[in-house]
């Protein structure tokens, strides 16, 4: 990372349109992939063409090679660029401040991004199962109530009943508080991949020159479009209302463009020869790097990786990304 004032000025005002644009960039692209495919299927299922095995298993066959794809882009990216500056960037950090250590403290705060990301997902993970524990005594106390009122009305009715029984008893089983329930799962997922969004973002608005800028941009939007279409598939075939469809849509969508002008504000209204600048930027990258490495080694590649179907395509597509960000990389050094 240079911080010179003349590569300062030289960029800045051309960086400052680039990452503003990035982040309208986001917003649209991001919106656009969640709420197509979700009024697509939503459509489709209310006018009952929707053929929802066929569906998703053709639309999991492209996502999976995007996600591939995605992965070698990100590992790509994260260690023969970023990691590579924040090693850089953090030896300079600390003669900036007379720290003599032979303490690998870059990578060490690559790794804490790591842990990071992993300590707010697994505990977000546990309010769902919080909820389930103090709701499931209420749900066996309904269902079992519902059950009992079934059976005593068909003791007082004629046989005919039976079919309504069963009819009844589907019903009440599809409108089961277990709904509810999922859709606090994926509220949390939300949060969950919003909360990586932000870091991804962060690296992005403090990138200092336009090569970085738009091959993270680039990383970043390829594994937000396929995170986006997921999502989209997730909400089309929940009970959730329309309009907290579309909320849910915008969380996840403003959450790459929050992280890129936080990082945007901190180069802008800091002295870009601040050491404190220096080293803040630089612990956020180390960050953002962790979650990228969490990315691809906690979630991409050990999801895809454990199903066995496409596994040569796969494997292709994650050479591809990793070829071809580091022809780019080559290419712009």
């Amino acid at each position: 990372m240079d911080l010179s004032n003349s590569t300062s000025k030289v960029f800045f005002n051309y960086l400052t349109n680039l990452k503003i644009g990035l982040v309208f960039a986001f917003l649209f692209l991001v919106l656009t992939v969640v709420l197509i495919p979700y009024f697509i299927i939503r459509y489709y299922m209310r006018v009952k063409f929707y053929k929802r095995e066929m569906k998703l298993d053709s639309i999991q066959k492209v996502l999976s090679v995007c996600n591939c794809f995605a992965a070698g882009v990100f590992l790509t990216t994260g260690m023969l660029d970023i990691l590579n500056d924040v090693l850089k960037d953090m030896n300079e950090a600390m003669k900036t401040y007379q720290i003599k250590s032979t303490f690998p403290l870059g990578t060490f705060v690559v790794i804490c991004g790591i842990f990071l990301i992993l300590y707010i997902e697994e505990g977000i993970r546990l309010i769902p199962n919080l909820c389930k524990q103090k709701r499931v005594r209420f749900e066996s106390r309904v269902f079992h109530s519902s059950i009992t009122e079934e059976v005593q009305f068909e003791r007082t009715s004629d046989g005919k009943t039976y079919n309504t029984f069963s009819e009844n008893k589907e019903k009440s089983l599809e409108k089961f508080p277990e709904s509810k329930i999922d859709e606090i799962s994926l509220k949390i997922l939300i949060i969950a991949i919003a909360i990586h969004s932000i870091f991804e973002g962060l690296a992005l608005g403090l990138q200092v020159n336009v090569k970085d800028t738009l091959l993270l941009f680039m990383a970043i939007s390829i594994h937000k479009s396929v995170l986006a279409l997921t999502i989209g598939l997730e909400l089309a075939q929940t009970d959730i209302s329309y309009k907290m469809s579309v909320i849910f849509a915008t969380i996840f969508s403003i959450s790459s463009p929050i992280g890129i002008c936080i990082g945007f504000i901190l180069n802008y209204f800091e002295n870009p020869n601040s050491p404190s600048l220096l080293m803040g930027s630089t612990i956020l990258q180390g960050l953002a790097c962790g979650t990228f490495f969490y990315i691809v080694f906690f979630e991409i590649l050990p999801q895809e990786m454990s199903n066995k179907n496409h596994k040569i395509i796969k494997v292709l597509s994650l050479s591809i990304g990793f070829i071809l960000v580091s022809v780019l990389i080559f290419v712009l050094h």
